[in-house]
């Protein structure tokens, strides 16, 4: 009842019905790493191309599709007359692009999945299906069913493009994303959160050889806090520079994480 309760929410909020699948998708197979979008197509009365093409963006959706599968998800005829209605608001195609990538971008970045699988679609292929989903998902520990939901959210956004064998390639070099302002503070946010719980779990599950855990506390002027900042920002440059350099034969994905917070109270605001 939670999930159908989640659903139910998301439609008086007027969320992309496109997202309902993706999300929905992703949590079953999250429950059942070998559930497949064939079997999810099934228990929607879907065939499985149109329901991947619908997923992907490629294929609109009509009232009555939305009907139908929606009343599949469990949502009720009122439910399913709003996820239509928001898909008929009258917005120019170009602006309707703009405000499906602003808002999955934002999700995209709110999760460290997304940084990880464009840096390891950089690396050079081993084999012929190394870019594939079941194989993303075995080298980053996904199910195949986020590795899904997270390339289809990429291609939509424009930054990566399907290539033959079932395959993706980023469509530049440069991966950084860039949000709305009013969006990043609470993006940021869940992705540092979620980077942190990932460095928590490499401290038990990594070896001392294949990481670096370190820190050190220190006295700080806080009208010095910008220049500080600026200092990590240019550690952070010169070490992706020098790990991406065109001698490097990059084979792994890494993540740098730098954390500068404070651990007493302002002294100012006691006085």
């Amino acid at each position: 009842m939670a999930e159908l309760t989640d659903l139910k929410n998301q439609s008086r909020e007027g969320t992309d019905f496109h997202r309902i699948l993706q999300r929905e998708f992703a949590r079953r197979t999250k429950a059942n790493p070998r559930y497949s979008l064939r079997a999810f197509a099934k228990s929607l009365g879907v065939y499985h191309a149109t329901l991947s093409a619908i997923m992907a963006g490629r294929r609109p959706l009509t009232a009555k599709s939305i009907e139908r599968i929606g009343t599949a998800l469990g949502l009720t005829p009122s439910e399913c007359s709003t996820f239509v209605a928001n898909s008929g608001k009258t917005i120019s195609a170009s602006r309707k692009t703009l405000l499906r990538m602003a808002d999955e971008e934002f999700d995209l970045i709110a999760s460290w999945k997304h940084d990880a699988i464009l840096e390891y679609l950089q690396l050079p292929k081993t084999s012929e299906n190394a870019h594939g989903v079941r194989k993303i998902a075995s080298r980053l520990k996904l199910s195949p069913g986020e590795v899904m939901t997270s390339l289809q959210l990429l291609e939509r956004a424009g930054q990566i493009v399907r290539i033959e064998n079932g395959t993706w390639r980023p469509v530049a070099r440069n991966t950084s994303t860039i949000l709305d302002p009013n969006q990043t503070s609470v993006a940021r946010r869940l992705h540092q959160k979620e980077l942190l719980v990932k460095s928590a779990e490499a401290l038990d599950e990594i070896s001392i050889e294949e990481r670096d855990h370190s820190s050190m506390t220190m006295t700080v002027d806080t009208e010095d806090l910008p220049e500080i900042k600026e200092v990590i920002k240019s550690f952070r440059r010169k070490m992706m520079t020098f790990a991406q350099r065109q001698s490097a034969n990059a084979n792994q994905v890494y993540c740098l994480q730098i954390s500068l917070f404070p651990l007493s109270n302002n002294m100012e605001e006691e006085q």
